[in-house]
């Protein structure tokens, strides 16, 4: 039985709805504007309302369906499980974390819009094995079990923060958002009730942040800096690319050049991309939906791309296979659904909130190794919890018997 009240329930249903929210600000931006928003900001809108409403449904069904599968594990009770001790998981967390500052500054490993990192193939080895172990996942897994007041969760906050801007990446602000929302859901909301006036003024100032680190993000990607600083960069910029609307919308306005390039398309391209999660990046097919998206007014950019969204993704899987387009579906329920399983084994209170908002970028995405990435690493989190178990067991026998 789910307790309504619960906090972390309510923090589970307000992340939910404001990715639904931005979908629905992309629609009405769409409509209002005749343009597009986020990657495609500006670009003229050159099909019916109808297909608008159309591909709306189809942006938000995905969050819908998650968020029945969150009620079912929220409900679902799990006999056996692993727990998370907090002392050595922060360790070796923080031993990871320094491990990816150290390979970006050494050898430029996951700099986002540059070429492949290169490395001695010992060396390359190791940042292979490593990279399995994600660090992101693992460290918003610390800062939520650990207690409230625990001054750690600092240093994990500005060392993600410096690993995101070495790597010229803004999504951890999103991560930290939604994690933080979970673990203060309650002061939160005091705090917003008591303060009013100071939350008024965040809120204004909001747009100039934002405008900055975008224009700071573009300088570190060597992209066009934003010099515009209006309300247009919350719902024209920011708002746009938390949503996955108008990529999936030019994909159906784009119809004609989707259909004379899916031929390039492996007929598992969607599979092939999610499994290199686990067998390298070697794997992923140069051609896939989103260099397609990115290059769809001419161009062969390799080293950037734009998200298509499920939706987008669905559409030109269709537009390939109708055989390939129930295969990627039921490939995205199976990876969404392992996502839970595999968090629902962890002993954490939160573990269903947490599989939520870590799946709600994917669920926007619509990028297969986004989702993978994400079951792997809980598989992996939960192989390397019973290694953790299994010397506990052997070093301390009495204290594991006691627990």
């Amino acid at each position: 039985m789910i307790n309504y009240q619960d906090s972390y329930y309510k923090a589970a249903r307000l992340c939910l709805w404001m990715f639904i929210s931005f979908v629905l600000i992309s629609f009405l931006y769409t409509i209002i504007t005749k343009t597009y928003n986020g990657d495609f900001y500006g670009v003229p809108v050159r099909i019916s309302v109808v297909l608008l409403i159309a591909n709306l449904i189809f942006s938000i069904f995905p969050f819908i369906f998650s968020w029945q599968i969150y009620l079912y594990y929220k409900k679902k009770k799990t006999s056996k499980y692993i727990s998370v001790p907090e002392n050595i998981w922060g360790i070796f967390m923080l031993i990871i974390i320094l491990w990816n500052i150290f390979i970006t500054l050494t050898y430029g490993v996951g700099i986002m819009g540059k070429p492949i990192y290169n490395a001695p193939s010992g060396i390359r080895l190791i940042i292979q094995i490593l990279n399995r172990i994600d660090y992101l996942y693992g460290s918003l897994l610390y800062i939520l079990i650990i207690d409230k007041k625990n001054k750690t969760q600092i240093l994990f906050i500005l060392l993600m923060i410096l690993l995101a801007y070495l790597r010229a990446g803004l999504g951890i602000f999103l991560y930290l958002g939604l994690v933080y929302i979970v673990k203060y859901y309650d002061e939160i909301i005091y705090f917003i009730k008591r303060r009013t006036i100071l939350v008024v003024c965040l809120i204004v100032v909001f747009p100039v942040t934002v405008s900055y680190l975008y224009s700071l993000r573009a300088s570190l990607r060597s992209n066009q800096v934003i010099n515009n600083i209006n309300n247009k960069i919350i719902t024209g910029v920011l708002i746009g690319r938390l949503s996955s609307f108008s990529n999936s919308a030019m994909v159906l306005q784009e119809k004609r050049y989707f259909i004379n390039n899916v031929n390039y398309l492996n007929n598992f391209y969607y599979e092939k991309q999610a499994m290199s999660v686990i067998f390298g990046v070697e794997l992923i097919p140069k051609n896939r939906p989103e260099y397609l998206l990115r290059n769809v007014f001419g161009g062969d950019i390799e080293n950037s791309s734009f998200m298509v969204g499920i939706p987008g993704n669905f559409y030109i899987a269709g537009f390939k296979s109708t055989v390939i387009l129930i295969v990627n579906i039921l490939f995205t329920m199976l990876m969404i659904i392992s996502v839970f399983f595999f968090m629902s084994y962890l002993k954490v209170t939160f573990a269903a909130e947490f599989a939520l908002i870590l799946l709600l970028y994917p669920l926007t995405s619509g990028v297969s190794n986004e989702f993978s990435k994400l079951a792997f690493s809980l598989f992996v989190f939960f192989i390397i919890l019973v290694v953790i178990r299994f010397f506990n067991y052997y070093f301390h026998p009495k204290e594991m018997i006691k627990n």
